[in-house]
């Protein structure tokens, strides 16, 4: 008898990915960027839970290792649209939580907004490492992105987990394949999500001044 054919995973997770959101990544990423920004300064609560979700299909992308990062982030998304209803800006709901004094308790509205951040800020360091060089990996993208942005949010068991499962992520040129993207056609939408990103962080963090938010 012939031995069956050998499947690649990633191809397979290519084909999942793709067949349940029609819209290629980058696009919608950039979409949901620029309707966040359209808002100013008063951002409301659903269209940060779009764009977080929009993002967070990275992780379809990156393998096993940082899938649990998707159905966690998910998770927290889910909390702000359930809650969006009753605050349906980001500075209603935290002030909420904060004058409750719930902003810094676990899966509290405000704490998990704020963890949304850290997800926003490794896709922004992810690709900015992507585009300063087209020598540098996948891994060593995400091994600097997940340092500096969801590794402060994890405990040490987790972290060593990411770490050691770093080094099964797939090449960048699959990577790449897998959004149906190349170098050229990457590289518009990448720019205006890294150049644009980091003010809507930065709105988002300065709704906790005068707040210590916990690490892991």
């Amino acid at each position: 008898r012939r031995a069956p054919a050998a499947v690649d995973p990633f191809q397979s997770r290519r084909g999942a990915a793709m067949s349940t959101n029609e819209e290629k990544f980058f696009p919608s990423l950039v979409s949901g960027l620029r309707d966040l920004q359209a808002e100013g300064d008063a951002i409301s609560t659903m269209t940060v839970v779009n764009l977080v979700e929009r993002i967070i299909r990275v992780f379809d992308y990156l393998g096993t290792v940082l899938a649990f990062a998707k159905v966690d982030m998910h998770a927290k998304c889910e909390s702000l649209r359930a809650a969006a209803a009753t605050h349906p800006t980001l500075e209603g709901l935290v002030q909420a939580d904060i004058q409750a004094g719930m902003v810094t308790t676990k899966n509290s509205c405000g704490r998990n907004l704020h963890r949304l951040t850290a997800v926003i800020k490794f896709l922004r360091l992810f690709l900015t490492q992507l585009l300063d060089s087209p020598n540098n990996t996948l891994k060593d993208a995400a091994k600097k992105a997940y340092s500096d942005s969801l590794a402060p949010i994890h405990t040490f068991v987790v972290r060593n987990t990411v770490w050691a499962g770093l080094y099964m992520l797939p090449t960048r040129a699959a990577f790449l394949e897998s959004i149906q993207e190349d170098e050229e056609s990457a590289r518009g939408a990448a720019e205006e999500f890294v150049n644009n990103s980091g003010s809507v962080e930065a709105k988002i963090l300065a709704l906790y001044d005068g707040v210590k938010m916990p690490g892991s």
